[in-house]
């Protein structure tokens, strides 16, 4: 189960800042600040990983898997041309404490990475792919960030919006009701052991406990909001809760206030 621990939200370049430079590696570096993070390993994709990066880690005694763009120079012609590469083979290249890896797992495609984890040439051989154990390594790590996104696409309290910090809320709520589930697994870990959708009864919980209602409130509530609407006027009109641009036009108005409103 995964936990997100630290977050930072790029809300765009600094007042006066100039051109940022480095970004991927000055947010590895600020997620990493407060975390004792030494003799760990830090597992991110190829928009943070860099050279510098490694070594700046390595200085801190953390290590760093990583993918890494074609475009970076620190990596060698022949590690980033597709020609003549068959599928299932592999390159290595050396320098210090640093490791690239040259992955070809299909024609045409080369999958590239960076590791001061590891030192030597393996690969699996078990396996008619014949992975590297860097690659290995890296999707076993990058495991826990690909099983958040899918958490927080099976329950989400997203909606479409135009309006950015809106879509950084919708996420946050998101991760922390996914955080709030891992730490009450933990602390209570036979609870419905016997029900296969364990994380939605607790957002069930989680919903009614942040209303402060229970659930014969929201039952009632539902039941008086179906018993307002009233005799129908002679024109349509529209809806005054929806937004203007759905243009919904109707009939029914509500036995309070006497304004149109749709079901």
């Amino acid at each position: 189960m995964s936990y997100v621990y630290n977050m930072e939200t790029y809300i765009g370049k600094k007042p006066n800042a100039g051109r940022e430079v480095n970004l991927g590696e000055k947010v590895v570096l600020d997620l990493l600040e407060g975390i004792d993070a030494a003799g760990h390993n830090v597992t991110c994709d190829n928009f943070f990983t860099s050279l510098s990066l490694a070594r700046e880690l390595l200085e801190k005694n953390v290590t760093l898997v990583g993918t890494i763009r074609k475009n970076k120079p620190e990596l060698p012609t022949e590690m980033v041309s597709t020609k003549e590469r068959k599928p299932f083979t592999t390159m290595f290249g050396f320098q210090q404490d640093c490791m690239i890896v040259s992955y070809c797992p299909k024609k045409n495609k080369i999958v590239n990475l960076l590791s001061t984890l590891h030192s030597e040439p393996k690969v699996d051989t078990s396996n008619e792919q014949r992975k590297p154990e860097v690659i290995l390594t890296y999707n076993e790590m990058k495991a826990g960030v690909d099983t958040m996104d899918q958490m927080t696409r099976t329950y989400s309290c997203k909606r479409k919006t135009r309006r950015w910090p809106l879509v950084v809320f919708y996420n946050m709520l998101d991760i922390s009701a996914i955080n709030g589930y891992v730490i009450w697994k933990a602390l209570n870990p036979n609870w419905n052991s016997n029900k296969s959708h364990k994380r939605r009864l607790c957002l069930l919980h989680l919903e009614k406990e942040l209303a402060g209602v229970s659930e014969e409130a929201i039952q009632k509530t539902v039941e008086q909001t179906r018993e307002t609407a009233s005799e129908p006027p002679r024109e349509k009109a529209r809806c005054i809760i929806c937004n203007s641009a759905k243009d919904r036009k109707r009939k029914t108005v509500c036995s309070k206030c006497s304004k149109n409103v749709c079901q």
